[in-house]
């Protein structure tokens, strides 16, 4: 996956922030606007105002495919976030664990 496309619901921002993708945003919400600007600030997401999705959206996708930068930034971010071991010890290990054996069983 090259980008996420999202109105950048704290949900999503996470999700993308954690497995080190960039975002596509379009917030229409307040709190959506405030994500798509952290986005932008920390350098892994592109923000379009709704009016302008139309026009802008093509431009922005050319950014994301061209420019490695977002992508980069995307995956320090979520290796960062993953080194933290912010949801204690093992639980990460255990939930890739969990679905490696349900993708693994006969």
């Amino acid at each position: 996956m090259r980008a996420f496309i999202c109105d950048c619901e704290f949900k999503n921002f996470n999700e993308a922030m954690f497995v080190g993708i960039p975002l596509i945003c379009f917030p229409k919400m307040p709190e959506e606007k405030y994500n798509a600007f952290t986005g932008e600030y920390l350098g892994i997401a592109k923000w379009i105002e709704m009016d302008k999705i139309i026009k802008e959206f093509g431009n922005i996708l050319n950014i994301i495919f061209k420019e490695k930068s977002l992508l980069k930034r995307s995956e320090e971010i979520s290796k960062e976030i993953k080194s933290k071991n912010i949801f204690g010890e093992g639980i990460l290990n255990t939930f890739f664990n969990t679905i490696d054996n349900a993708l693994n069983e006969d």
